[in-house]
């Protein structure tokens, strides 16, 4: 019987797919919340810090 939890799924794909849907939501919201500029300004930063933590795991992996 297998288990829903897969203990081969490396971490730094979960890593890499979770801060891809944490970009994504951030640019869904800076285009649902254009009118008001505090929650554009909001998830503009969210989108810079997915991208920030992104590109530093991926330096991470890849000096590893």
């Amino acid at each position: 019987k297998k288990s829903w939890l897969n203990p081969t799924i490396n971490p730094m794909t979960l890593a890499l797919t979770t801060f891809s849907l944490m970009f994504l939501l951030g640019l869904s919201g800076l285009t649902f919340h254009r009118t008001h500029l505090l929650s554009a300004l909001l998830c503009l930063e969210g989108i810079i810090l997915s991208i920030f933590i992104a590109f530093s795991l991926w330096v991470l992996q890849i000096s590893s």
